[in-house]
């Protein structure tokens, strides 16, 4: 598209990006990334959120944190992804998240529950193995 001249927008990118997180390709999702952002991009939000769950699919949980971080604006989908994402920080990140007036749908308390309970869980496993 880029070699052809086509303009590209937030609905390229995002289609471009969710094919590189399917795939787990990191090299090209970044590649995308960095013309996101040199085309004027890298803050939109849909264009966030579905790079940050491509860092997410190819397990970089820093990259991701890096875009929800830059980005100006927050919705639901930017924080139930990171909630999902950042189990050490889920429940700090779902008190941002009302302290920024974005509600949680379903997905959210999906993902907040399965950071709490598989941290729980884990720990509760080595416990029993110390046993």
């Amino acid at each position: 598209m880029v070699r052809q001249g086509m303009k590209l927008d937030n609905v390229s990118f995002t289609g471009a990006v969710s094919a590189c997180g399917h795939q787990r390709n990191l090299e090209v999702g970044r590649q995308i990334h960095g013309l996101c952002i040199n085309r004027g991009y890298g803050t939109q939000v849909s264009v966030c959120n579905v790079l940050m769950s491509m860092y997410a699919k190819c397990e970089v949980v820093e990259n991701a944190n890096f875009v929800f971080k830059r980005m100006n604006e927050r919705n639901v989908i930017s924080w139930t992804t990171m909630i999902s994402v950042d189990e050490k920080n889920v429940v700090r990140l779902f008190n941002e998240m009302r302290l920024d007036g974005v509600y949680p749908n379903d997905v959210t308390f999906v993902g907040l529950i399965h950071a709490i309970l598989g941290n729980w869980w884990k720990k509760a496993e080595w416990f029993m193995g110390v046993l």
